[in-house]
């Protein structure tokens, strides 16, 4: 706009006869300014839609699914150092290019919605986690208590007016607050009548659903219901729900949470259990036999009574807390699993997940010879070494990621390189640079000599 003005300024001068080459310089640099200044905005336009996918264009949302699976890629490959990163990016982009450009416009929405929403998400969690808590809280809350669907998007815009009333809270104002949340989720929910209603209200929805839902099939193959479908089994909820007494309400709200705690412990002996199956059998992490040895695992939990799981549990903490040290059989797997790890590490995959069977087992073998060759005196020592290698590192890895990246300045002059490079081959194509010279020209033009008689 401005470089425009100029640029015609130019012109208008040579118009009226006050020609010259000052003039045309005049508009003929103006008018390469204002095209290269429309060029440069429209460029940051797309990198800034690109990469934080702030549109509704499809094309543009497609290539915010390019980034985003490309970091989900190098995420996969285990790939978390920086310079890495970087290093690895071209590679990594063009695979993630090829998998976008093959999807629908529709799994195109589909991918920017999900990746979308798993940055909000992200962005609420690692910001200011107690006034975050606070408004994750209260949102809930008066979305329970207006009836709204998981799904509701005014479930997120009350979480962030609620954010924006707790940040206003000083420290001690903040502090006080966080207390009196302890204490009314430890305790005080339970004294909440409308708190127990809703939480009744949600659990009879939530076992519809549950219900209507197929055999076989993961939640993610199962379509969120429509709005009709949610007000249909809300209101059947709140009408059984309403039929209860205030006693009863609250005997049955703290009776499900008490099974939910007991299915969670149940859930953690069978995971545990499958898990030692599999890797005292030498399979893969992600064998199909993992989903068989679980199903097992939680029949047998589920057949124990509460006092039997109680004591399992207890049993499983003291393991887990030094115990798995002494266990031979526990060692020498987790030696074995950790050197196999460092192999596929080595391969040209993507995913352990590709490799195949035949592979896997080579792998296995030379692992477990190499463990073999380790005096069993010295194994738990060095297992003890390898998880706190492997705490150490996933804490530099989270004070990394807190602190965000702080390049080196020849790593900034190298991003604003690729800035400039891509700029030049995305926005000054043949045909752009054709008419700008005919632009640039018309303006030195018409600036130094006016308009001929004609024209």
């Amino acid at each position: 706009g401005g470089g425009g003005g100029v640029a015609g300024r130019g012109m208008f001068l040579g118009a009226r006869g006050q020609q010259g080459t000052k003039t045309g310089l005049i508009a003929a640099g103006m008018s390469l300014c204002g095209v290269l200044a429309a060029k440069l905005l429209i460029f940051c336009f797309v990198l800034y839609a690109v990469f934080t996918g702030e549109t509704d264009d499809p094309e543009l949302q497609r290539g915010y699914v390019m980034v985003q699976l490309t970091d989900e890629l190098l995420d996969e490959r285990e790939v978390y150092d920086e310079a890495e990163r970087e290093r690895q990016w071209d590679e990594v982009f063009s695979e993630a290019k090829k998998r976008a450009e093959q999807m629908s416009d529709a799994e195109v929405r589909g991918q920017w919605e999900h990746y979308r929403q798993e940055e909000e998400l992200n962005a609420w969690q690692e910001g200011d986690p107690q006034r975050h808590r606070l408004a994750y809280n209260e949102a809930r809350r008066t979305a329970e208590r207006e009836g709204l669907a998981y799904d509701d998007q005014r479930r997120q815009t009350y979480r962030e007016n609620a954010f924006e009333k707790y940040r206003e809270m000083s420290g001690e104002e903040l502090e006080a607050a966080i207390a009196e949340l302890d204490a009314w989720e430890a305790e005080g929910r339970w004294a909440d009548a409308e708190y127990v209603r809703d939480f009744l209200v949600y659990q009879h929805v939530d076992r519809a659903l549950e219900d209507q839902r197929p055999a076989e099939g993961g939640e993610d193959e199962y379509p969120a219901p429509s709005k009709r479908e949610w007000k249909k089994l809300h209101d059947a909820a709140v009408a059984d729900v309403d039929a209860m007494t205030v006693e009863d309400r609250l005997a049955r709200a703290r009776q499900i949470e008490h099974e939910q705690e007991l299915d969670g412990r149940r859930n953690r002996l069978a995971s545990h259990r499958a898990e030692r199956r599999v890797q005292h059998e030498g399979l893969p992490d992600w064998s199909e036999d993992w989903e068989k040895f679980y199903e097992e695992e939680s029949t047998r939990a589920g057949e124990l009574s509460e006092e039997e799981v109680e004591a399992a549990v207890a049993d499983l903490d003291v393991w887990e807390a030094d115990g798995k040290w002494s266990d031979a059989a526990y060692v020498r797997d987790y030696l074995i699993y950790d050197r196999i790890e460092q192999a596929a590490d080595e391969l040209p995959i993507d995913d352990e997940e590709e490799i195949e069977p035949q592979e896997w087992r080579a792998l296995y073998e030379a692992a477990a010879a190499e463990v073999e060759g380790i005096p069993e005196a010295q194994r738990a020592r060095r297992a003890r070494q390898v998880e706190a290698d492997e705490e150490r590192e996933f804490e530099e890895m989270k004070a990394q990621w807190e602190e965000g990246p702080a390049p080196a300045d020849e790593e900034m002059e190298g991003a604003v390189g690729a800035f400039l490079l891509g700029f030049a081959f995305t926005m000054f194509g043949l045909m752009d640079l054709l008419f700008m010279g005919l632009a640039v020209v018309s303006a030195f033009r018409i600036g130094s000599r006016g308009f001929s008689k004609g024209e």
